[in-house]
């Protein structure tokens, strides 16, 4: 939260009226018009005291999910992020009862934004008595009202900034500087003075007039003069008026349409409606109309939607037939109704129809009216039959569950360039040939009755073709064999497709997904122009062999191939120069990689029987010295010991993963792996030990290792502290990260706590003791935890740096998370107490609870690395010790051998 203009006195003020100290249960409203800072104001609150909760939620936008959606959704996001169990919750009544119950125990901080209903806080956060001692509701609203009913504890209005905090933020963004340059202050005073001290406005204003001459301001100045309804529309009417046609475009479909969607989705969606999209939101987001959330979501301001959503109404208040932009039901049924043609729409966008209103949608028919200009129709969740003239003008259609046969294609000449239908009654998609000329992108995904692919001879420029999950498709048209531009075709799951035919001529096509196509026996032949393909997937599938013209694929460089019996023996291995990603998984058949270590291999999945001796697979594996990485699931179940493999030859690996293999010892030199960056042993049951780590190693995964020896780890822990250690590199970004299955804390950790949060001492005078790096214990309890990404806390501040931790899993019951850290890192940004915590932010609207029961950490001294470095010279001694007397038993063992010869 820094650089924000106002805020800091505001959130000390606030936070003296919460009383951290005390254990009553309190409730604080935050109170302001739109715009004036009100979440802005909680969030910073928010993240200057959840450290001192045992449970932390922000649920955002409170008011707008209620209205998308219902209070019940809202609840069951509530639960479901702070992972208290959903499933049986029906209605609203039943999560009341969940929350109650599950937080009454609890010091909760619970942050409820931009609230505007007393039925939301009845069913989010009703009484007292439902939270723990010490818990603060913070309540955010534009209507005292509601404070005043839920007899909130404290109330604090927020008022718009004064006049030199808004002149500093209004110049922060005119001019990237607090106070403006000479000549600008009388214009600056003035556009601060119509803000009324608004933030959102100045921010919007200050972004608009940066680099803006002055008559460009002059005149801002008189069009807001002239205005005469809601002043702080007109001021942001301002940055709207300044933009060019397109972008303009661009913002009223983002303010009517996709605010909440993917960034990528919404940009790909307008691009193909002609506008420049790319480019239009990055100008958007400069004039600070339009926001980008960490999730790369598409946000705006209430106001500013409001705003954007005018301006389509203004076109035409009484006639929604000349507006260009429909999205809300009573409007597009209106249209619907009538039998002219419609000149102004250009978008209909529909998300979802509640059951009463579906029963209205039943006579509707979009043939009534006749569409000269529509561009973008989108229905989703629509459902009714509802069918389709679809207009020669649109260049977007967008249709999900909407109970269509077939698509009413009655012209031949169509301006289509995305076509995205999900409707498990389309049977086909259209009937004969159509021309399509524009046509790039063909979505019929999950489209269960369909039974055979369109004519595409007159859709030439074709793309993508996503067929996936098409569970009745039996038939290809030929021209989609022959299909000269497609660059994608994905068949995946289509489990009754016998045959794609004899041969496939696709000059353009570079990738092709056969998996899960169990009923597909035969590839068919690749005709010589197949060289683009580089994407081969046929995962799942009955196929017995592959064709004799699999070497026209020169250009092949991911392969998976995944059946029952190897079928690859006869491949040349001419057809994988290129080949850097294979993935091979076979039951039988499968007791070598067919390449030699003339070839450039950098990525291998391997998968075989685990009831098949397959040791020869990874000695020929040992030859692919350009590998990097490499996944091997191979090992068998037998109890005999396996044979002990060198694998230094891949001097290149980075990333090994053998998990779900049966060993009880890793049988695989890995301390030789000299650039060994990635180990995991997930789910290796009868794993015992760890191997020993090269220096390299920076991150070790071992869940479900239910057989491990605890004191060997606790071995393999120091060992590898202290190799860190020594190690680290001193540029200040180096992490070492374990997640190992275990429920105690491994003996080597001298300071242990219960809970979230470990405490301990850092000493810069003794040099035995001088810290050479920080080692961090957190075990997880009994509940399984999807942890999206977590953070390392000192002091209630962000200790090490998210981006450089790599762990990202699913945390289940009894797992220790260990980091190590080094000395060069942390060296100047501890004190002399210092207490750290793994906190796990979740998405835009929660934080969950901490799932962490117990933490310990120890440091790594100069002290501990010389001990080390004795055990282990001590430890070569013994071997040299005992290396002679091997050779002379083997010695006399020869002798004996001779003279009985």
């Amino acid at each position: 939260m820094k650089n924000l203009v106002g805020i800091e006195s505001r959130v000390e003020q606030l936070i003296s009226q919460i009383g951290l100290g005390l254990n009553d249960v309190r409730y604080i409203g935050i109170w302001g018009m739109g715009g004036i800072g009100k979440t802005t104001i909680a969030r910073a609150i928010y993240e200057t005291i959840r450290c001192r909760f045992e449970v932390t939620c922000f649920l955002a936008d409170v008011r707008d999910h209620c209205e998308k959606k219902d209070i019940a959704h809202v609840q069951k996001q509530l639960l479901d992020q702070m992972h208290i169990g959903s499933t049986t919750v029906y209605c609203k009544y039943d999560a009341r009862k969940i929350i109650q119950n599950s937080l009454r125990f609890k010091k909760v901080l619970l942050v409820l934004d931009d609230v505007n209903d007393e039925e939301q806080l009845e069913n989010l956060a009703g009484e007292q008595n439902w939270f723990g001692q010490g818990s603060r509701i913070i309540i955010t609203t534009r209507d005292i009202r509601l404070l005043r009913k839920q007899e909130v504890d404290e109330t604090y209005e927020v008022e718009g900034l004064g006049k030199n905090e808004a002149l500093n933020l209004f110049c922060s963004n005119a001019f990237k500087r607090l106070e403006p340059p000479k000549g600008f202050r009388d214009l600056s005073n003035e556009m601060v003075k119509y803000s009324g001290g608004l933030p959102l406005a100045l921010e919007v204003l200050g972004s608009h007039f940066f680099d803006k001459p002055m008559k460009v301001w002059r005149s801002a100045i008189e069009d807001i003069k002239k205005s005469s309804h809601n002043k702080i529309i007109d001021v942001l009417k301002i940055s709207y008026n300044g933009l060019r046609s397109t972008e303009k475009d661009i913002f009223l479909d983002i303010a009517c349409f996709f605010k909440g969607y993917k960034k990528d989705y919404v940009t790909k969606t307008l691009e193909r409606c002609d506008h420049n999209a790319e480019i239009g939101i990055d100008i958007l987001i400069n004039r600070s109309l339009v926001t980008i959330d960490k999730h790369d979501r598409l946000r705006m301001h209430d106001l500013v939607e409001e705003m954007g959503k005018l301006i389509v109404i203004e076109e035409s208040p009484n006639d929604v037939s000349k507006r260009s932009r429909l999205w809300c039901y009573k409007d597009i049924a209106s249209l619907l109704a009538q039998k002219q043609e419609i000149e102004a729409t250009q978008s209909i966008v529909l998300y979802r129809c509640w059951p009463d209103i579906e029963e209205n949608w039943r006579d509707l028919d979009i043939r009534g009216p006749s569409f000269s200009k529509l561009k973008l129709l989108i229905l989703h969740g629509v459902k009714a039959p509802i069918l389709y003239k679809i207009p020669c003008t649109l260049k977007v259609l967008h249709s999900r569950d909407c109970q269509t046969e077939t698509l009413s294609l009655t012209d031949q000449h169509y301006e289509l360039v995305e076509i995205d239908v999900c409707e498990r009654e389309l049977v086909r998609l259209w009937d004969g040939k159509k021309f399509l000329n524009n046509l790039e992108h063909l979505n019929l995904s999950d489209c269960h009755k369909l039974k055979e692919t369109p004519d595409l001879y007159g859709a030439p420029n074709l793309k993508t073709l996503h067929l996936q999950n098409c569970r009745k498709l039996n038939y290809i048209h030929p021209s989609l064999t022959h299909h000269k531009s497609l660059v994608e075709l994905n068949l995946s799951g289509c489990c009754r497709l016998e045959t794609l035919g004899d041969k496939l001529e696709m000059s353009s096509l570079k990738k092709l997904d056969l998996s899960r196509c169990t009923s597909l026996r035969r590839v068919p032949e690749f005709g010589e122009c197949m060289k683009q393909l580089s994407m081969l997937t046929l995962g799942l599938t009955d196929i017995e062999e592959l064709p004799s013209t699999f070497g026209n694929l020169v250009g092949l460089t991911e392969l998976y191939l995944s059946v029952w019996e190897y079928i690859g023996h006869s491949i040349s291995h001419g057809c994988f120069l290129c080949l850097k990603k294979l993935s091979l998984e076979a039951y039988k058949g499968l007791n070598c990689v067919p390449f030699d270590n003339s070839l450039g291999l950098e990525s291998l999945t391997v998968t075989a029987s685990h009831h098949i001796q397959n040791y020869g697979i990874l000695s020929s594996v040992s030859l692919l010295t350009s590998l990097s990485s490499l996944t091997f699931n191979c090992f068998p179940n037998s109890e005999d010991s396996i044979p002990y493999y060198d694998l230094d030859h891949l001097a290149l690996l980075t990333d090994l993963d053998l998990s779900e293999n049966h060993f009880k010892r890793v049988p695989i030199s890995i301390h030789q792996l000299p650039k060994l960056k990635q180990l995991q042993l997930n789910n290796c049951s009868k794993l015992e030990v760890l191997p020993d780590l090269p220096s390299s190693l920076r991150l070790l995964q071992a869940i479900g290792c239910h057989s491990l020896d605890a004191s060997k780890v606790n071995d393999v822990i120091s060992k590898a502290s202290c190799v860190f250690a020594e190690s680290a590199t001193q540029d200040g970004e180096d992490v070492f990260e374990m997640v190992i299955t275990g429920k105690d804390i491994p003996a080597w950790f001298n300071h242990r706590e219960q809970g979230n949060g470990v405490s301990v001492s850092f000493s810069h005078n003794c040099p035995s003791t001088n810290p050479m790096a920080l080692s961090l214990c957190f075990v997880f309890d009994g509940q399984n935890h999807e942890i999206r990404h977590s953070v390392i806390c000192c002091n209630g501040k962000e200790f090490i740096n998210k981006s450089l931790l790599k762990v990202l899993p699913d945390m289940y019951s009894g797992n220790m998370y260990i980091v190590f850290l080094n000395g060069y890192y942390f060296s100047n940004l501890l004190g002399q107490h210092n207490r750290f915590q793994i906190l796990f932010p979740d998405n835009t609207y929660y934080n969950i609870n901490s799932p962490v029961t117990r933490s310990a950490a120890h440091w790594v001294c100069n002290q501990d690395s010389q001990d080390f470095k004795k055990r282990k010279a001590t430890l070569q001694l013994s071997k040299q010790d005992i290396m002679p007397l091997y050779e002379q038993e083997e010695g006399c063992a020869s002798h004996q051998s001779s003279d009985n010869n």
